[in-house]
């Protein structure tokens, strides 16, 4: 952890600054130690550079094991390695810069969260770009972990342990907020949605992809048919995922053929997808018209759609 980061963060309970407590340094780096807040006593611990800054996850605890689970995997090659969710380092980038139409190499000192980083490979990639930029990236799971190893020697990005229920963060620090394919996975997606809002500056930037309920997907139709797939082991679901993959594949290959697509899915994107859909515990989906009020309801503008089903709006000034 950078010793930097103890002036954006604060406790999620009271919003107090932290003090460290028991550190150990390296540096510019707190390798150990605990996070503590005096006013509630409540205290987090530092565990090898990565601060863990929540509780017992409760309610989010089968979430927090399924895409911890799902991260290792990624990074040891179980799922799709080049590309995830079937892009590559520079086309997240690209959908990234372009959906906010921003140039990142541009921006001048903003702070940016990636709420459910994941592996943090796009978190890293903004923090090399955006060099006069703060970019932090949290994810409740283990992915945080991964994350971490990927942008610790990088001075400008900061990578954390948290939910997004309860964010260590005071309200109104982020000017760009990206929530890609995560809030769905909370058990509100529209309570989750208002905690992110709380965090953006007046005339910053939110954006959000969601499941669209109105859509067929053969990824949630698995998850349908078996109920409660997330109540059975991960490594049986893994499994699963493969068998849906093998039986489904030729159908993704033939749609791809119809729409004229040159980009060819590879088997692995397609396990790593059903992986995706059967194991987290909450999966919600949204249509257009209530994603676009909640953005109305919390008074942005400039609110657009891209695709099936990303929302991104300007927050008023």
């Amino acid at each position: 952890m950078k010793k930097s980061l103890l002036d954006i963060i604060c406790c999620p309970e009271c919003l107090e600054t932290f003090s460290l407590l028991h550190a150990i340094e390296k540096g510019n780096e707190v390798i150990s130690g605990s996070l503590f807040c005096r006013k509630c006593n409540s205290q987090y611990p530092i565990l090898e550079g990565l601060p863990v800054i929540m509780k017992n996850p409760g309610i989010m605890n089968r979430t927090k094991k399924s895409f911890g689970k799902q991260w290792e995997w990624q990074n040891e090659n179980f799922f799709e390695t080049d590309t995830i969710y079937g892009l590559g380092e520079k086309d997240e980038l690209h959908d990234f810069e372009n959906i906010f139409n921003i140039k990142l190499h541009n921006l001048p000192g903003k702070f940016i969260l990636d709420a459910g980083c994941g592996c943090g490979r796009l978190t890293k990639n903004i923090g090399k770009v955006a060099r006069n930029s703060t970019v932090i990236g949290v994810d409740i799971g283990n992915g945080a972990r991964i994350a971490y190893n990927k942008c610790k020697d990088i001075e400008n990005i900061h990578i954390l342990q948290c939910s997004l229920l309860n964010p260590p963060f005071r309200p109104t620090l982020f000017h760009y907020i990206w929530s890609e394919g995560v809030i769905h996975h909370t058990p509100d997606s529209f309570y989750t949605f208002k905690k992110l809002d709380s965090l953006l500056v007046k005339g910053g930037n939110l954006y959000l992809w969601l499941y669209p309920k109105y859509k067929f997907s053969p990824y949630r139709f698995a998850r349908d048919l078996l109920w409660k797939p997330y109540l059975l082991p991960l490594p049986l679901l893994y499994s699963l995922s493969w068998l849906f993959a093998i039986s489904s594949y030729g159908v993704f290959r033939v749609h791809e053929l119809l729409e004229g697509k040159e980009h060819r899915q590879k088997l692995k994107t397609v396990v790593f997808g059903f992986f995706d859909n059967l194991s987290p515990e909450f999966q919600h989906r949204h249509s257009k018209e209530e994603v676009v009020n909640w953005f109305i309801s919390r008074k942005y503008h400039e609110i657009k759609i891209t695709g099936d089903l990303g929302i991104v709006g300007r927050k008023e000034e």
